[in-house]
């Protein structure tokens, strides 16, 4: 992830209290579907899953690699949450349905 910056984060909570910040990694200012990333960080502030290989499939089924990620939320009792966009005002993502929705605020 070292040529991407963070793009949005959001908070997410489990069950049991604990909380967690997610943050996305892409390519600013607007990203694109092959490159963005999600990064669970818990307290002691170190990312607790990994992106390798950084992209699955090929062609127009290349996708990035956030199969540890949603492994994470599963093993941990999370959604994914509210992601915002500091950046891209009224940009938000929610993947809690498990299929990509972008709302604007406007």
């Amino acid at each position: 992830m070292d040529l991407y910056v963070p793009v949005g984060m959001g908070c997410a909570a489990a069950d049991n209290g604990d909380q967690y910040l997610v943050v996305e990694y892409g390519e600013s200012p607007i990203g694109c579907k092959v490159c963005e990333w999600m990064f669970v960080y818990g307290s002691s502030g170190a990312p607790l899953n990994k992106s390798v290989p950084p992209h699955l499939g090929t062609g127009a089924e290349l996708r990035p690699n956030n199969e540890e990620y949603d492994r994470l939320l599963g093993e941990r009792g999370l959604e994914h949450p509210r992601i915002d966009y500091p950046g891209a005002p009224g940009r938000l993502l929610h993947r809690n349905t498990r299929k990509d929705e972008v709302e604007s605020e406007l």
